[in-house]
């Protein structure tokens, strides 16, 4: 299999990048003796595991929809209002949930994040390919 568009490839990166986000930790919390501190991590918060799950689903039902460009803008859509709801329910819960919660810059939010600008760029290169498509048209 040949990635053959810019979309496929970022969609590919927004999947694995999500996928990491779930096995990163999103915070900190230092204990009573402020010596060590545990980490916490996605799949220990099930809103956001169920969350990121279905990102990630998404992302690879976006991957696979690649002969029909609608639907595959429509679920890259749906797919960055996820991530970014994602993300304001991990900030939320790290701000206020969670108290004394530190979060951890290079972890799991940074990675989605990140995943949300290559869904971003996906949709804008999907954007793209149907306009110059819809010009192909015009010429015939």
């Amino acid at each position: 299999m040949v990635i053959q568009r810019w979309q496929n490839l970022l969609l590919f990166i927004a999947i694995i990048l999500v996928g990491l986000s779930i096995a990163t930790p999103l915070a900190s919390v230092c204990s009573n003796d402020s010596v060590s501190s545990t980490p916490i991590y996605v799949y220990s918060l099930p809103v956001l595991l169920i969350l990121c799950s279905a990102i990630a689903l998404l992302l690879v039902v976006a991957l696979c929809r690649y002969k029909n460009l609608k639907q595959q803008k429509a679920i890259t859509v749906m797919a960055l209002v996820l991530l970014c709801t994602a993300l304001i329910i991990g900030a939320i819960i790290i701000a206020v949930v969670i108290p004394g919660a530190t979060p951890i810059w290079f972890g799991g939010l940074s990675l989605c994040v990140v995943a949300a600008l290559c869904a971003a760029l996906a949709y804008r290169f999907i954007r793209k390919d149907i306009n110059l498509l819809r010009s192909y048209d015009r010429l015939r």
